[in-house]
C-alpha cells in the first residue's frame, strides 16, 4: 500500500451522516474509506471524456443552470 497523507476535512452535519451510515453498512471500514471512494468516483468524473452537450452545461454558471426561462404569457 502506498503511503498516505493526512488532511481534516468539514463536513455538514448531513454529509457526516451519510459518512456514518455507509460506515454503518459495513461497506467501508473507515470513513477515510468513504472519502476516498468519493473522490475517485469525482476523478473518473471529471477526466471522462465530455459530450457536446455535457460540455455547454459545464460552463453554465449555477445560477444560469437555476434561471427560468423568461417569457411572455399572451392571453388568447
Amino acid at each position: 500500500m502506498s503511503p498516505k497523507a493526512s488532511l481534516n476535512v468539514s463536513l455538514t452535519p448531513q454529509l457526516m451522516a451519510y459518512v456514518d451510515a455507509l460506515v454503518g453498512t459495513g461497506r467501508y471500514q473507515t470513513a477515510s474509506e468513504v472519502l476516498r471512494a468519493g473522490l475517485r468516483l469525482l476523478q473518473r468524473e471529471e477526466n471522462a471524456p465530455m459530450t457536446p452537450i455535457a460540455r455547454v452545461v459545464r460552463k453554465q454558471s449555477p445560477i444560469e443552470l437555476g434561471s427560468k426561462p423568461r417569457g411572455r404569457t399572451v392571453r388568447g
